[in-house]
């Protein structure tokens, strides 16, 4: 399996796991979210969300970003409750009309398409909250992420108060900003870093970076931590000027519409478009996880990081959540085995054992174990084999694994040569199986 540098960096699903800490209002049978939770109330409801989503991103491509983006505003002020979707009053400014949204947030129309349909089949059941969930969800999806499955049974808020997007991050926040406002939802530095990531799709209007190129501060006028060339460029599509206050580039200009690690290539090459993006290069932690999340496979890792993410904020009595964890937790072994192979990670069976076992318990339990094998795989998973030329008066290895179809060669030092392919005396339902 090819090695794809796809990024799993979905607002939708880390907001989501951590929605306790966002302080998100959750129903369900015992109190909490559930997967398929509409499963015989209207269930049809997601495959209507996902048609909506279609239509309009298929139409828009940048409609993809908005509804990930609308998704963030939403959860990040007082949970994922809806309440960014309410309309203003003439004694109530609302948060969609806040100057943090007002007028960049989109997707607004496809969220009311998928409720007018919804309302038809049934009625009063889906809250809003749950549509902007899936909606995003599918958005992530279309823009080339893995599809995930999301818990539902968000009831909608009632209150919707401008004033309370205060705590959204800004583009122009540095780094101990941005950290003390994700702190304050309960997310970590890294899950900061994983979140900012969402800056792979969408645009922005000129307007919330323009100060780094023209009014930077009293000695300089253009922010010096930004690539000379990258800044003649957008002075070129945002010139100084009322006019551009209205006009938009991408956030990420090598690839646009697809959910990748090119955002965090472009921090390490000093084209990160917001301050706030650039920032993260200025503490060695983040640092660090910025290099680690432009090379590794992190397809794969975010998958992993989701599942540690969810078990850290999730109840004892979430006991309905494990077939989901059990869902993810497959595909990922599945996907790290494929790709072991690939780059022969020896000992991959032992490295990977805690994870193996965290889900043999009653409770899903992500332990300093889990997180000692997570990271090794991380750390594995980031750094390319060397080639060397053969040496053919050394022993050569031949490493199989019970289900491939092919093997690895490799001389008496740690260097891969190449991959062979050679037969297999197993059929197909025994190639099947892992041999882990």
């Amino acid at each position: 399996m090819a090695l794809r540098g796809v990024l799993q960096l979905l607002f939708a699903v880390l907001l989501c796991v951590n929605v306790d800490s966002l302080q998100a209002v959750q129903v369900g049978g015992n109190g909490t979210l559930q997967v398929g939770y509409y499963w015989r109330t209207c269930p049809q409801a997601e495959r209507i969300v996902k048609e909506e989503v279609a239509k309009a991103v298929f139409s828009n491509y940048g409609l993809a970003a908005g509804l990930v983006r609308l998704h963030f505003h939403d959860c990040f002020v007082k949970g994922c409750d809806g309440s960014v979707l309410i309309d203003s009053t003439s004694n109530n400014v609302a948060e969609k009309d806040a100057p943090p949204n007002n007028p960049s947030l989109r997707g607004f129309e496809v969220i009311d398409s998928a409720k007018a349909r919804l309302e038809s089949l049934c009625s009063q059941v889906v809250s809003c909250a749950d549509i902007l969930a899936f909606a995003a969800r599918d958005s992530v999806q279309f823009s080339g992420g893995l599809p995930y499955q999301v818990p539902a049974g968000r009831k909608d808020g009632r209150i919707s108060q401008a004033n309370e997007t205060i705590s959204l991050p800004p583009p122009t926040s540095n780094l101990s900003q941005l950290t003390q406002m994700f702190a304050n939802k309960g997310l970590n530095q890294g899950e900061m870093v994983t979140l900012s990531g969402a800056h792979t799709i969408g645009r922005s209007h000129c307007s919330s970076f323009s100060k780094r190129l023209y009014n930077f501060n009293t000695t300089m006028s253009q922010d010096p931590s930004l690539d000379p060339a990258y800044a003649a460029q957008l002075k070129q599509q945002c010139p100084n000027s009322s006019v551009s206050a209205n006009l938009t580039v991408p956030m990420d200009p090598r690839t646009p519409n697809l959910l990748d690690t090119s955002y965090y290539s472009g921090i390490l090459a000093n084209r990160g478009l917001f301050t706030s993006d650039q920032t993260l290069l200025s503490n060695s932690s983040t640092a660090a996880l910025v290099q680690q999340n432009a090379h590794v496979s992190s397809a794969l890792v975010s998958e992993l990081g989701i599942m540690a993410i969810w078990s850290k904020h999730r109840t004892a009595d979430e006991d309905h959540s494990l077939e989901a964890l059990w869902a993810a937790h497959s595909r990922v072994v599945r996907q790290l085995d494929e790709i072991a192979m690939d780059l022969f990670i020896k000992g991959f069976s032992l490295i990977m054992a805690p994870i193996m076992d965290c889900l043999k318990h009653k409770h899903f339990q992500w332990t300093s174990d889990q997180q000692n094998s997570f990271e090794a795989i991380k750390s594995m998973l980031s750094v390319a084999p060397v080639l060397a030329l053969p040496d053919f008066k050394k022993t050569f290895h031949v490493h199989t694994d019970a289900s491939s179809v092919g093997a690895l060669c490799s001389g008496e030092s740690t260097s891969v040569l190449g991959a062979l392919p050679v037969a297999s005396r197993f059929h197909s339902l025994e190639r099947s199986y892992k041999a882990l």
